[in-house]
C-alpha cells in the first residue's frame, strides 16, 4: 500500500500541476500553487512511509504473538 501511494502521488501531482481544460466550450481549471503542490507532496511521502512502518510493525506482532500457536 505505501509502495502504491508513492508512485500514485506523482502521478496526482502532475496532473494537478497542469491547467487543463475538461470539455472543448468550458474554461480550463487552474494550476495549483506551488504551496499547494508541496504540501500535497508531503502528504503523499509521509502517508506512504506510515503505511510502510505500520505495515512493518504489525508483520513483527504477527510473528512475536502467532509463531508459538499450535
Amino acid at each position: 500500500m505505501g509502495v502504491l501511494i508513492f508512485i500514485i502521488t506523482p502521478a496526482i501531482l502532475y496532473l494537478l500541476g497542469s491547467s487543463w481544460q475538461p470539455f472543448e466550450n468550458v474554461t480550463a481549471f487552474p494550476a495549483l500553487s506551488m504551496i499547494t503542490l508541496v504540501a500535497l507532496a508531503g502528504v503523499g511521502l509521509f502517508g506512504g512511509l506510515t503505511c510502510i512502518f505500520i505495515g512493518a510493525e504489525l508483520r513483527g506482532v504477527r510473528e512475536r504473538y502467532f509463531s508459538n500457536v499450535d
